[in-house]
Order: C-alpha cells, then structure tokens, then sequence
C-alpha cells in the first residue's frame, strides 16, 4: 500500500522519542 503522510509522520515521532532515549541512556552511561 502507499504510505501516507500520516504514517511517516507517526514513524518520524517514533524515531525522535527512540532517538532521544538512546541519547539519555549514552549519556547515563558515560557518567
């Protein structure tokens, strides 16, 4: 099916919140 603009918007919030976690849990990490 066609991806609309919905979805990709839902995927790119996703991305961010995943990304900024990972950016939480380095950071933790590295002190």
């Amino acid at each position: 099916h066609y991806i609309s603009i919905d979805e990709v918007s839902d995927n790119l919030k996703l991305l961010m919140q995943l990304n900024k976690l990972n950016i939480v849990i380095f950071g933790a990490t590295q002190g």
